[in-house]
């Protein structure tokens, strides 16, 4: 099996509000959301089917995950290039 980096949650709470993740992980397909350009085994699983405190705790706990505004930047930067593929910078 091919191994996929984990995606990056550095500062993810400075870029999503919690209840945006929440959505997000309480979707029946995360991929109506934030398309994917993984192939269909690597994409991001649904999490509907845990217990709603749970995705509420999880969703709090990303949100909380900030970054200085200095690095804000480069965080965008990095979300958009996992997003499209594409170089930030170009």
């Amino acid at each position: 099996m091919q191994a996929v980096p984990a995606p990056s949650l550095d500062g993810i709470g400075s870029l999503r509000t919690e209840e945006w993740i929440y959505d997000y992980l309480s979707a029946k397909d995360p991929q109506s959301i934030i398309p994917s350009r993984l192939k269909p085994r690597f994409r991001m699983p649904s999490f509907a089917n845990i217990p709603e405190e749970d995705r509420r705790l999880l969703a709090k706990y990303f949100s909380s995950l900030k970054v200085e505004d200095w690095y804000l930047k480069e965080v965008q930067d990095n979300e958009y290039e996992k997003l499209t593929g594409k170089d930030a910078a170009q």
